[in-house]
């Protein structure tokens, strides 16, 4: 597993030369056939696809779940965001919310949801419960300054996150999905004993390229799926 299409595309080739060259020598094991298959090269986001899409009536989706553009993630969130402006307009102005960064701050949080498998609900309640505490410091007063401007963006999080799940909400419903839903659905079908049971029997050893730039989300279906497996990083 690697980042990119293109670091796929060059590994699967040198690995499967470099497999060839092993063949004809004198290392080559003699109790391995002759002939192989080449090892499956992909990238981390394709190989969570794959494995969302092969497991995806189990978790609610149809297999041929349109994968949305940026340009259509975009003008989705502008229609949950607009849809949402009468019942939130007062707290988005408050928090000095206009309808782009509105729009920009729910795609990013509604990635960054999936990417640490939270929720919209779980940001509220931490928004709420520091709000509270800072009413209960000030003790009805108000903050200085410099300490608004410290906490405007909590307060904003707080809106946006309310918009972000109502934004996962809509593409559940229409069917849609994109590219950080594709790794929490994968992880979440590698929660089934029979998923994970059938990708190791799939692949014996996996070898993980630059692992040190995967995210907590990448991590944690890797170790779902491959904890106590050889595995090479």
């Amino acid at each position: 597993l690697t980042f990119t299409r293109k670091a796929a595309s060059e590994l699967s080739k040198r690995i499967f030369e470099s497999l060839l060259k092993l063949r004809d020598s004198e290392l080559w094991p003699e109790d391995l056939e002759y002939d192989f298959a080449p090892p499956t090269i992909s990238t981390y986001n394709a190989y969570a696809n794959s494995l969302f899409r092969d497991n995806a009536l189990a978790l609610g989706y149809e297999p041929e779940s349109e994968l949305l553009s940026e340009g259509a993630q975009y003008q989705l969130a502008k229609k949950v965001v607009l849809s949402h402006s009468n019942l939130l307009s007062s707290e988005m102005d408050d928090v000095d919310l206009t309808l782009k960064t509105a729009v920009d701050g729910v795609l990013k949080l509604s990635a960054e949801l999936n990417d640490n498998l939270a929720s919209g609900e779980q940001v509220q309640q931490v928004v709420k419960r520091v709000a509270k505490e800072i009413e209960r410091v000030v003790a009805g007063g108000e903050l200085p300054a410099t300490h608004q401007e410290f906490f405007a963006g909590l307060f904003k999080t707080g809106v946006l996150a309310e918009l972000a799940e109502a934004y996962r909400r809509e593409k559940l419903a229409l069917g849609y999905v994109d590219y950080s839903d594709q790794v929490a659905l994968a992880e979440l079908a590698a929660r089934s004993d029979s998923v994970r049971d059938r990708e190791r029997e799939l692949h014996k050893f996996v070898m993980l390229d630059e692992y040190q730039d995967t995210s907590f989300l990448q991590t944690k279906l890797l170790h779902r799926l491959f904890a106590d497996h050889p595995v090479f990083a």
